[in-house]
């Protein structure tokens, strides 16, 4: 069974009206569930895709819900919109399927419209997984962190984290173990963890007999004179179509005939290219291919994708900050280029606000449209990261100014952590991915 319900004229024009919206929302969904079933427990967590927020439904007598929860909504909504607050005013899709509800709302980096709703199996599988994770952990709300912190301690927290990650490795490993793989294709969103996981992956497969030649997606980049433009006349570095995908597949293939090949490389310092780096498969080498466009059927096109697995990595925090507040997808990637540009890059958090609305809308045009195209999602969230975050991201986020465009943003991020314990940083291993972003790590690139 499916329900489509859609408001009237969006009139949300910035972050703060939004938050309003989405909060009201959340509580006219949780407010309506009660009036279906007292007993019934609405929980919402984050999304699993960048166009709804999937609600689960957790009923004491376990009854079928029918379209009476549909009609209990609507009145509802349409009592509330009555109303002078911000969600008269803004407008919204809901979806429900099979015991659950798909809830869509305006986004920010669509200039606060509402994303097309579609469903996305591997990510709901990816989803039951981090749930799960979070379920048998305890570690599914920040209160709960705080109290394994003051159970357990700081270590266990870290090692559980670490073993998270693992966990999911050893399963990577073994399923292209058990089949006939000649590339393995990483690709995720900015800050999400590629560089380190493909560097760890590449171990994890020496460690089983293979020795992976690693292969990174921005050696393909076309020189500046031969990048497409942006509408505005500026580079278009973001688009598959400044990479020169011909060189990569007639390299590619030539790597699969077992013939000596002579791989591109790109310097960014100086934005020239060469051709001095020379490769020649052994029998059964497979080759990790990391970078943004690593899953766009684009750049496959022509090989056979039986022997293709496609690895799709972001970090997907199950936390909640209360019931029907969870953190958002999109807030940890944030803090952890925040962090990380500051540190490695010497880019101020103004800088990397300024420039975060772009990189999400890129991010919607170039790398979403092929996730579903994954084999496995990998979750790089880290229980601790937070706790890591409040230390190394609070004080410049307090710093902004009132008259910053990036204040209400600032205080946002602030207000999420702020009830989360800080850990000791020093405690967290220096092979961990998550030290791609606070420094420190053993791999460089």
């Amino acid at each position: 069974m499916c329900k489509h319900f859609q408001g009237g004229k969006n009139m949300i024009k910035n972050y703060e009206q939004l938050e309003e919206y989405k909060e009201e929302l959340r509580n006219v969904l949780n407010q309506t569930t009660k009036l279906v079933d007292p007993a019934m427990e609405l929980v919402i967590y984050p999304s699993i895709s960048r166009t709804y927020e999937l609600c689960f439904l957790k009923d004491k007598k376990q009854i079928d819900l029918d379209k009476n929860f549909i009609f209990y909504f609507e009145k509802e909504f349409k009592k509330i919109s009555k109303t002078n607050s911000i969600i008269s005013n803004g407008f919204y899709q809901m979806n429900y399927i099979d015991n659950r509800i798909y809830v869509s709302y305006p986004r920010k980096e669509l200039d606060y419209k509402i994303a097309s709703f579609h469903q996305e199996p591997v990510f709901q599988e990816a989803l039951i997984r981090a749930r799960s994770f979070g379920n048998s952990t305890g570690l599914s709300s920040i209160e709960g962190i705080n109290n394994f912190i003051d159970t357990y301690g700081e270590v266990d927290l870290i090692q559980i984290g670490e073993a998270k990650m693992q966990m999911q490795m050893s399963k990577i490993i073994e399923m292209i173990s058990k089949e006939n793989i000649k590339f393995i294709s990483i690709s995720g969103p900015s800050c999400s963890g590629k560089t380190t996981t493909a560097n760890k992956l590449r171990i994890g497969l020496m460690s089983i007999g293979l020795n992976p030649l690693r292969i990174s997606l921005d050696d393909y980049y076309y020189l500046p004179s031969q990048c497409p433009l942006n509408p505005d006349g500026t580079k278009n570095l973001e688009s598959i179509d400044s990479l020169d995908i011909k060189e990569f597949q007639k390299e590619m293939i030539s790597l699969l005939l077992g013939k000596e090949t002579n791989l591109r490389t790109f310097h960014f310092k100086d934005k020239t290219a060469d051709f001095n780096r020379v490769a020649k498969l052994n029998p059964n080498q497979p080759i990790i291919i990391e970078g943004i466009h690593g899953l766009n059927p684009k750049l496959w096109e022509g090989i056979d994708s039986s022997i293709i697995f496609k690895i799709y990595i972001s970090p997907q925090p199950q936390i909640s900050i209360t019931n029907l507040k969870p953190f958002p997808f999109s807030e940890a990637r944030l803090l952890r280029r925040l962090v990380r540009d500051e540190i490695s890059r010497s880019t101020s958090f103004e800088e990397t606000f300024s420039m975060w609305s772009k990189v999400r809308e890129e991010e919607f045009e170039t790398i979403y449209a092929g996730e579903e195209n994954a084999n496995f999602v990998f979750d790089s969230f880290y229980p601790y990261e937070l706790s890591v975050m409040k230390e190394l991201a609070t004080p410049n986020l307090m710093n902004f100014r009132k008259t910053s465009p990036y204040y209400e943003y600032a205080q946002s991020l602030c207000a999420n952590l702020k009830q989360i314990k800080t850990i000791d940083i020093k405690k967290i291993p220096v092979n961990s991915t998550f030290r791609e972003f606070i420094g420190g790590g053993l791999y460089k690139g």
